[in-house]
């Protein structure tokens, strides 16, 4: 609701200028979206495993979301400098990612895209992430900041590694077996992996077979079982 509030000038004995004022409530009403917005960005990084960050380049000073916080490992108490960030970089990881924020990004001008490793300062965890960033160039396109997110990938590097392993395991099963195995693709009939003992088995290298299908060494009747 609105109030108005009135008072008599001077130089108008009987006229009177309207002023508004804004109610308490209407008054309250900005913060309360901007309170709203502000927990609905923190609810959808917290269930993205993501975070956002700015970075002034000049000063090399960085702000950070609650969510980046979180993946970070660190509070409000934390420096957030360049040098800062680095230290939470891996340490094997740390010289390559320097390199590339400064030579690559802010140097040939390029985004940031990068999956790298960090160690957690509040548990010592180490943790994939994945940066993006775009820099923010003043009117003579000089670089004045960096903003972007970082997610947290951990789940999905570790997938990939363990999907590696286990593709290592079988291969050192299938290289090693006295069984002729060939693995084609169903559509084109290619072969995509031939182990040794199919090689000597059919007196082709494993190039040759790999250049060949199916129908190239199996007899046209029948084959289509073979490959079911």
């Amino acid at each position: 609701m609105t109030q108005v509030k009135t008072r008599t000038t001077k130089s108008q004995g009987k006229g009177r200028v309207g002023a508004i004022r804004p109610s308490s409530a209407d008054a309250r009403a900005p913060l309360r979206r901007a309170l709203v917005a502000d927990t609905r960005l923190e609810e959808v990084e917290s269930v993205a495993r993501i975070g956002s960050y700015s970075l002034d380049i000049a000063s090399r000073r960085w702000v950070s979301s609650n969510g980046l916080n979180a993946i970070f490992g660190i509070d409000a108490a934390f420096e957030r400098s360049l040098d800062d960030w680095a230290s939470l970089v891996h340490p094997t990881d740390r010289a390559m990612m320097v390199a590339y924020l400064s030579d690559e990004v802010i140097g040939l001008r390029r985004p940031f895209d990068k999956q790298y490793r960090i160690v957690r300062p509040d548990t010592g965890e180490e943790r994939w992430v994945h940066g993006r960033g775009a820099l923010e160039p003043d009117e003579t396109q000089f670089p004045l900041r960096l903003v972007g997110t970082i997610a947290d990938i951990t789940d999905q590097q570790r997938a990939r590694e363990a999907l590696a392993a286990s593709e290592l395991r079988y291969a050192a099963i299938f290289e090693g077996t006295t069984e002729a195995i060939l693995i084609a693709e169903l559509e084109t009939k290619r072969f995509r992996w031939v182990n040794p003992a199919a090689c000597a088995l059919l007196g082709y290298t494993r190039g040759e077979l790999l250049e060949l299908t199916a129908r190239d060494i199996h007899p046209a009747e029948g084959l289509d079982p073979a490959m079911d």
